[in-house]
């Protein structure tokens, strides 16, 4: 379901001296994740210490249909869950 609708990598964060921008080291993740401001790096933390989520992903990009044309839109975080929370996944 979600290879169809939601494709990761898309969008790369640039550095800024406007706004906060970074890597955040995840253990969950296994990786670095980049982040555009504080309250995404706040975010991330977070997520870090949920038990509730098994993974994350920045950036994703996701298809949309706006006026009846189908549009891009690159949204700040896809959160999957464990499913033994019976809590679903999550765009952010």
């Amino acid at each position: 379901m979600y290879d169809d609708a939601i494709t990761f990598g898309q969008r790369q964060i640039k550095k800024s001296y406007c706004s906060v921008t970074g890597h955040f080291p995840s253990v969950k993740n296994n990786r670095s994740i980049e982040f555009d401001s504080s309250l995404e790096k706040t975010l991330f933390l977070y997520l870090e210490f949920d038990n509730t989520v098994e993974t994350y992903r920045e950036q994703p990009r996701i298809m949309i249909i706006k006026n009846g044309k189908p549009q891009k839109y690159d949204v700040d975080c896809f959160v999957k869950r464990y499913k033994k929370t019976n809590l679903k996944d999550a765009l952010i």
